[in-house]
Order: structure tokens, then sequence, then C-alpha cells
């Protein structure tokens, strides 16, 4: 029997666990947050305590770090990304449609790749192959 790791999920879920505390006692330090107990001795979390404006500048060191030239913790910017968009869903703010570098990974399709028939068969993409393909009779 060949080596194997198992329960990799409960890995990932306490390690998720290890940066949202540390994201939390980053966020609560540096903006100096009074976080209380609920009835069952549960401390708040802090997105239930941020602004508007403190919550926009952490989108925006979100996008900053989130950029191929720069590295940062995964776990710590996927955080992030969920206290953001918890804030949003507890404030009902519309959130704008993400510009991050992820989304400009999904090329748009060009205006040449229409389902429009090609004008001659001798248009070319810009990728270098033809508009169309014509199938032999």
């Amino acid at each position: 029997m060949a080596f194997d790791m198992f329960k990799l999920h409960k890995l990932s879920d306490h390690l998720e666990s290890e940066a949202y505390e540390h994201a939390q006692w980053a966020i609560q330090s540096f903006y100096e947050l009074e976080l209380t107990k609920n009835e069952y001795g549960y401390e708040q979390g802090v997105e239930e305590v941020l602004n508007e404006e403190q919550i926009n500048e952490i989108e925006a060191y979100v996008d900053e770090w989130c950029v191929p030239e720069k590295y940062h913790e995964p776990y710590t910017i996927s955080v992030l990304n969920s206290i953001v968009d918890r804030w949003h869903e507890e404030h009902d703010v519309e959130q704008d449609e993400p510009t991050s570098w992820v989304d400009n990974l999904t090329p748009k399709s060009p205006e040449c790749m229409s389902d429009a028939p090609a004008e001659s068969k001798d248009d070319i993409m810009p990728d270098g192959n033809p508009r169309t393909f014509q199938v032999p009779s």
C-alpha cells in the first residue's frame, strides 16, 4: 500500500480557522475594536462592529496584495474576503462586480469570435487561427 494523507479537509478547516483568528485579531488591534460576548459566551465577529470606511480599507488592502507581482498568504486573503463579504451581507450593501486581476484571466470573446459568418474564408483571428473553420465536403 502506498502512502496516503488522510483527512486533509480537517487540516484545511484548521488552517482556515487559525487564519480567521489571526485576521480578526489584526483587525481588532488595528482599529481598536471592542468585541463583546453574546448570551452564549461567544465573542462577536469583527464584521459586526466594523464601519463602511474600515471595510473599504480592508478591501483596498486585499486588492493591493492580490496581484500576481506580490505574494500574500492565500488563507489570509480568503479570510479577509469572507469578512468583507459577511459585512456586506449584514448591512445589505450591494458590492460592485469584482475587478481583481483574477477576473482578467478569463479572456473576453473578441469581436471576431461572434456567431456572424466570416466575410471571407481568409479572415484571421488575433491568435492566428481562422475566424471560421470550413469542413471539406
